[in-house]
């Protein structure tokens, strides 16, 4: 189901509890989860852990969902999945832990389809020798953002060095006058730099 990575670093873990309303758990019921790359295992009413499918699912926070359930405030999370059009509701005790487990949960998913974490469209801002720059919506925040997809295939091991450091770099720099890249996800056949959208073209064309 998973892969392994080539460059980037191993991702978090993570387990704990939510309170759930879906198709599942109509009436809504605690379920606890327990996130570790590359699984994502839920255990309802005591019985024996499921396999959720992350590699297919959208999670993004939903405040206008938030609600008191059963005398306590809950904020949630919305799980959309891709590919069965299921949605559900995770509920989190605290505005902290839905950020962390929203959070943390699309860094897992987008590391299997870059469209679980991401609005892509036909937009190619550039082209280089290894890579092609797509404009994308980032579907969390919203924002747009510009997607660096370099296919590992194009890579021998001297230029996946290389691509090490521009990412260690890329991600250090923080200006004014540089472009930042937010975030660095490797699914099974790509590199993805996730950049800072700035518009108005390629430098070299004004």
């Amino acid at each position: 189901m998973g892969h392994e990575f080539q460059v980037r670093r191993p991702l978090r873990s993570k387990q704990g509890t939510v309170f759930e309303l879906g198709k599942g758990s109509p009436q809504g019921a605690d379920i606890s989860l327990s996130l570790a790359w590359p699984s994502l295992t839920v255990t309802r009413n005591g019985g024996a852990p499921e396999r959720f499918p992350i590699d297919c699912c959208t999670f993004k926070p939903s405040p206008a969902n938030d609600s008191n359930q059963n005398g306590r405030m809950m904020f949630a999370i919305e799980v959309y999945n891709n590919k069965t059009r299921d949605v559900r509701k995770w509920f989190c005790p605290t505005e902290e832990e839905r950020k962390d487990w929203s959070f943390i949960l699309r860094k897992h998913a987008v590391h299997f389809h870059i469209s679980n974490g991401f609005k892509m469209t036909n937009q190619v801002l550039g082209t280089g020798a290894f890579s092609t720059v797509m404009f994308a919506k980032d579907l969390v925040t919203f924002e747009s953002v510009a997607l660096k997809i370099i296919k590992k295939t194009r890579l021998n091991p001297t230029e996946m060095k290389l691509l090490e450091e521009e990412v260690r770099l890329s991600q250090a720099v923080k200006h004014k006058y540089c472009v930042s890249t937010r975030e660095f996800i490797e699914t099974s056949d790509t590199y993805v730099l996730v950049m800072e959208y700035v518009g108005g073209g390629e430098f070299f064309m004004k």
